[in-house]
């Protein structure tokens, strides 16, 4: 049995039911009261940041803070002096919190114009170094993402393969996030020509903005060895603009 004040806490030993006395501070900075009777103590009642860890939250909102800006984990492990699998852990944790969240909020959106692309990563080792028995986790995974041009809003993303049946199921998430008629822009991925009229039926204007990109081997210079190829060519295709029947 307990009762607390904002202002003074005090705490009643369930067992003898006498005023417990202050009896220090937890390891993670909670206060301790101990009843002079039996000597049972008690830890004043507070919530734990994430419900995973006794973690202080501004250690947890430090280390999330470094993942967020680029720090790697060791860094961010030498920085907030936690244990860098308690690191990965609260990653995954607040991982599946920004989850439950934008599955929650991002619903009924008005987004007039999407813009939608990959983005390149890998897990474990490259794709030319993944050989047979790995599991299909390791190697080159991608990051199709969609964003309002106008808000900067991201509304839906995946993360697999580059292959149709991802791309198909990036497009009915977002589909299912998406209120009214929208414009969606996408690169020249061969699977996007027939995911968006299946996910978004004739109900979209559409269309595939290509980059055609050129070379510098004809040049000699550390500049051009690495920079970004040179965008030579633009072009659009493909477009819908009859609404579904």
């Amino acid at each position: 049995m307990m009762s607390a004040e904002k202002a003074e806490m005090t705490m009643t030993c369930e067992a003898c039911n006498v005023s417990c006395q202050r009896f220090g501070k937890h390891r993670n900075g909670l206060r301790r009261f101990r009843c002079p009777q039996c000597k049972r103590t008690y830890t004043e009642p507070h919530q734990r940041v994430l419900s995973a860890t006794y973690i202080p939250e501004d250690r947890i909102v430090l280390a999330l803070q470094l993942l967020l800006e680029g720090n790697s984990i060791r860094s961010t492990e030498r920085i907030t002096q936690l244990d860098r699998n308690t690191i990965m852990r609260l990653l995954v944790l607040a991982g599946e919190r920004c989850e439950k969240l934008m599955d929650a909020r991002m619903r009924n959106l008005a987004v007039k114009h999407l813009q939608i692309d990959e983005i390149w990563t890998y897990v474990g080792k490259k794709q030319r170094r993944v050989r047979k028995g790995d599991s299909p986790e390791v190697g080159d995974q991608w990051v199709f993402v969609a964003i309002d041009a106008d808000t900067k809003l991201v509304p839906a993303f995946h993360i697999g393969k580059r292959l149709r049946r991802d791309t198909r199921d990036f497009l009915w998430n977002l589909y299912e996030r998406i209120s009214g008629r929208t414009q969606i822009t996408t690169d020249g991925l061969t699977h996007y020509t027939a995911g968006v009229p299946d996910a978004f039926g004739l109900d979209v204007d559409f269309a595939q903005l290509v980059k055609l990109f050129g070379d510098y081997s004809q040049f000699d210079s550390v500049e051009a060895r690495y920079s970004p190829s040179p965008i030579v060519e633009v072009y659009i295709q493909g477009s819908l603009r009859q609404p579904r029947p």
